[in-house]
């Protein structure tokens, strides 16, 4: 769906939280946030993979390198983001994981790691099926969201698996959904509000990986976070409709 106001006299709520749409953002919708105690997105069943090492076998990463990994499509792409992740690529032992679907789109984002870091810390990944895609989350240590249009379904498929993503926050829907699915995780340490100071963050996740390692604890132990409990999500959700 549209991550936004629809701008529709006739439309009345549109599903939010207090992070994922802030009171200086409200004027902002046509429609009244319809606030959900715990957060604004509902996720179901979970199917964990199984960290066997094939994935970074197969793109040939040694396995106790670190890997960031971006599954966003090319339009949410930009060279703010690549000159960061790139210059935390510099550093051998990390390497940057991307989805591209064709050749083309390969070679431009190759052409602009090259003009920041090292092209040869950078790998590409064809579309997975649902099952392999979970493998491969299991696999990397560090989701790099995007900026100004973030990450939803794929921020939502990470934090619920115990993968923790680095965000730049704005004051748009579109860009509020990892912080949103963080703050409620317990990680706002990994949401920055400005291209500098989600710089500073990698570089330190980068190079401090007992501080990764404690993210990624404490998203797995949140298992009375909303990401984990559909039940939760539903009673929360009717209580809202109640004070409508």
């Amino acid at each position: 769906g549209f991550p936004g106001t629809m701008g529709h006299p006739n439309i009345d709520y549109i599903v939010a939280d207090e992070i994922l749409i802030p009171k200086s953002s409200r004027p902002h919708y046509s429609e009244q946030p319809l606030n959900i105690d715990g957060g604004f997105f509902p996720f179901g069943e979970i199917h964990h993979g199984s960290n066997s090492g094939q994935i970074k076998s197969l793109l040939k990463i040694p396995n106790k390198s670190l890997c960031l990994f971006s599954p966003h499509k090319a339009p949410k792409l930009n060279s703010d983001l690549i000159s960061v992740w790139s210059k935390a690529c510099a550093n051998e032992n990390v390497f940057l994981v991307m989805f591209a679907d064709s050749n083309l789109t390969r070679q431009n984002i190759f052409n602009q790691f090259c003009k920041y870091g090292n092209p040869s810390q950078l790998r590409f990944f064809p579309k997975l099926k649902p099952l392999k895609y979970v493998e491969l989350i299991s696999e990397m240590d560090l989701m790099v969201d995007t900026y100004p249009f973030g990450g939803g379904a794929t921020a939502i498929e990470a934090i619920a698996r115990g993968l923790p993503i680095l965000t730049l926050a704005g004051d748009s829907y579109h860009n509020r959904m990892a912080a949103s699915m963080l703050t409620f995780s317990r990680c706002e340490e990994l949401i920055a509000t400005t291209i500098g100071g989600y710089e500073t963050v990698l570089a330190d996740l980068t190079t401090n990986q007992t501080k990764m390692l404690s993210h990624k604890k404490s998203l797995s132990m949140s298992s009375d976070s909303y990401a984990f409990s559909l039940g939760k999500y539903t009673k929360n959700f009717y209580e809202a409709l109640l004070h409508v």
